[in-house]
């Protein structure tokens, strides 16, 4: 994946905001979100991409990260969807009381970061170390 396609993605993801989030699922590394603006949407997220879907899947209990996304951002709406600088990476802003970003990196392995609104790191789906 290069810049230029995260350009694109993110120019299509724009429809999303002002989404109200319902709820977080996650098989492995993917995180799917189910939103709501005029109607039920999904957001599919993997380490190569985020897209929007038609597709999810019910899990039996879900992982700890994903318990952890619903705590903090169910019910919260996307008030910004922007690629940082020109680089891979993705940052969905959202408001519930309080304002958090979802880093979504798309180099490497990939990872997907809950933050604060100062991008205060609060929990990674993968912890990495360079």
């Amino acid at each position: 994946m290069k810049a230029l396609d995260v350009y694109f993605m993110v120019k299509e993801l724009q429809s999303l905001i002002g989404a109200k989030i319902d709820k977080f699922y996650q098989q492995e590394n993917d995180i799917i979100v189910s939103l709501h603006k005029q109607g039920k949407i999904l957001l599919k997220v993997t380490p190569e991409a985020a897209f929007i879907t038609k597709y999810k899947f019910e899990q039996e209990k879900p992982p700890s990260f994903c318990m952890y996304l619903r705590k903090y951002l169910n019910q919260a709406r996307i008030t910004e969807i922007v690629q940082r600088g020109f680089e891979r990476i993705i940052e969905i802003r959202m408001k519930k009381k309080e304002e958090y970003a979802l880093i979504i990196e798309l180099f490497s392995k990939g990872n997907i970061i809950l933050c604060e609104s100062n991008l205060k790191i609060m929990l990674p789906i993968h912890e990495q170390e360079w």
